[in-house]
């Protein structure tokens, strides 16, 4: 990323430490340093120049400049660029939120200002120098950790590690043994599983849960409220999720009132859940992808797309709206724009990702000349599309990150 982004007329180089320098930080936020201090690089080296990464281990002493804040062993990452440098009183005002000396198109005087941030929350501390005509060179310092210990050896073969499964299944059983032996076959599989005693607890659970839920297992029989009046309150709030009935007695009148519903009968032996499970997944399974856009037009435009590729298709217009469509029901991925109103894109990318940690993201812009894309990729974005973009560059991109092949001819006309 770092050579595409200083793709042209800009020479990099990328050095380190031959010793390993571990820091305890988080991998995105360190990401979002080292881009914004190369992004604030390059644009500083229009007509081309240097820029110059390095990571080496250190060792401060107290008192020292760089050294604000503790001493001992630390991490020195040091970004030097070539370019037009800044004078005493841009430096003194380069972390400062909103502040700038861009053109209001090319900067939002927020990157060094969240560098800065991360850094302080790090326990780090981070050095400029600069001088006009003469370039400028940030060295961020952080704590070194020590290394983590290597794995203790296996004495045994490890056992197969079961399937690995990101689908969310709520069972629902008045019989607690039933309920535990159910919940336990299904976490075996690698599912991730929601328990429930009776109706009322399900539909709770269901109102509480931040994620999708992809199937609803249900016995027929439960107090107060029967299988099907469950499922049907609990579909009221989370529409396309996929339904398993478990029955004692499979002459019961719910089968011939329900058609198309998929029954599984008591008692079973694992093999028999899990194939049912399987099977359920596989026949209700139909793609779906969240369209979050604030223009309208462009909505339109990329629901037709997925709709005649197959996906069922859902819109929001910011991402306020997009994070609550992803709270209620499932998708396979979400397209959403990077600027927009009431939350826009970077800080939904990042909210969703928190909280669906496996869903796949499709951050598309055409703002600052595509430069958040780059920012949108270190959030968590799974894919990138710069706009204005061809029809079929976005059924190939989804064909890619899913893992599937999509119609070419399903496309529509620009």
């Amino acid at each position: 990323m770092l050579r595409t982004l200083a793709a042209g007329q800009i020479e990099l180089e990328i050095s380190a430490s031959a010793l390993p320098a571990f820091v305890t930080a988080d991998t995105g936020q360190l990401q979002q340093v080292i881009l914004n201090l190369a992004v604030n690089a390059r644009d500083a080296m229009p007509k081309g120049g240097k820029l110059a990464i390095s990571i080496d281990n250190v060792d401060l002493e107290a008192g020292t400049p760089s050294g604000s804040g503790f001493a001992g062993p630390a991490v020195v990452l040091t970004v030097r660029d070539s370019g037009a440098g800044m004078d005493r009183a841009t430096l003194s005002r380069i972390f400062e939120p909103f502040f700038t000396t861009k053109d209001p198109e090319k900067g939002t005087g927020l990157g060094l200002a969240v560098v800065h941030g991360i850094v302080k929350d790090n326990q780090g501390h981070i050095d400029v120098s600069s001088e006009p005509g003469r370039g400028s060179t940030f060295q961020v310092y952080l704590p070194r950790a020590a290394a983590a210990p290597e794995p203790a050896p296996q004495s045994q073969p490890l056992a197969k590690p079961a399937r690995r499964a990101a689908e969310v299944i709520l069972v629902v059983d008045d019989e607690p043994q039933i309920l535990a032996v159910a919940a336990q076959i299904l976490r075996m599989e690698g599912y991730v599983v929601l328990e429930a005693g009776n109706a009322q607890t399900a539909l709770a659970i269901a109102s509480a849960h931040l994620g999708p839920i992809h199937l609803l297992v249900t016995d027929v029989i439960l107090p107060q409220m029967r299988g099907n009046e469950l499922a049907a309150a609990f579909l009221r709030s989370r529409p396309g999720t996929a339904v398993l009935y478990i029955t004692g007695n499979l002459s019961d009148s719910l089968l011939s009132s329900t058609p198309g519903s998929a029954f599984l009968e008591k008692p079973f032996a694992p093999s028999q859940l899990t194939a049912k499970v399987r099977e359920v997944m596989r026949l209700s399974h139909k793609l779906r992808a969240l369209v979050a856009d604030d223009d309208a037009d462009i909505r339109a435009m990329l629901k037709a797309l997925l709709t005649e590729a197959g996906f069922d298709v859902r819109e929001a217009s910011n991402g306020l709206q997009a994070v609550e469509e992803c709270r209620k029901r499932h998708f396979d991925v979400v397209i959403i724009d990077i600027v927009m109103p009431e939350q826009e894109g970077l800080v939904t990318i990042r909210q969703l990702r928190k909280e669906l940690p496996d869903i796949k993201i499709v951050a598309m812009s055409g703002a600052f000349a595509g430069q958040f894309l780059h920012v949108a990729h270190m959030m968590g974005a799974t894919a990138v599309l710069s706009k204005p973009f061809r029809p079929g560059i976005v059924l190939d991109i989804l064909a890619n990150i899913l893992g599937i092949p999509i119609e070419a001819a399903a496309h529509p006309k620009a």
